[in-house]
């Protein structure tokens, strides 16, 4: 991820367009998606487990939760990737590594859409529902 980070970073500076904003908000939006893979599941299982499906709220206090946690990533991955300068470390590691811009653009593209699908795959098959024409009983 370090050589995808350190070339997104110099493409971005290459078109001169803020790479600094441009590249804390892809990055962020990829952990996110990273990070939905991990907290999904836990919630479901939160919900189903400890509160026997019974739980209910109300559809902006998600809405709220994702916002929050994209907020806290944008901040973290600011501070980290362009305040304490790691990614400029990144560019200089990674200088003489080459990746074509088909494939870099690809993954721009791809990555998050693959984390997305893999969330829902793993929601269906731990917590049952209906993929692909086909209804999987859960393993929870």
């Amino acid at each position: 991820m370090n050589l995808f980070f350190a070339k997104l970073f110099e493409d971005y500076n290459k078109h001169k367009s803020s790479p600094n904003l441009n590249f804390v908000f892809y990055v962020s939006f990829f952990y996110l998606c990273l990070s939905l893979i991990i907290l999904l599941p836990i919630k479901k299982y939160i919900e189903k487990v400890i509160y026997d499906g019974q739980l209910i709220y109300a559809k902006y206090i998600i809405e709220v939760s994702v916002i929050l946690i994209f907020i806290s990533i944008l901040l973290i991955t600011n501070y980290v990737f362009i305040k304490k300068g790691h990614v400029i470390v990144l560019v200089k590691r990674h200088s003489k590594g080459n990746i074509s811009k088909m494939i870099l653009y690809l993954l721009i593209v791809i990555l998050p859409v693959f984390f997305i699908l893999i969330t829902g795959s793993i929601m269906v098959f731990l917590f049952g529902g209906k993929a692909l024409g086909y209804e999987i009983t859960g393993l929870l």
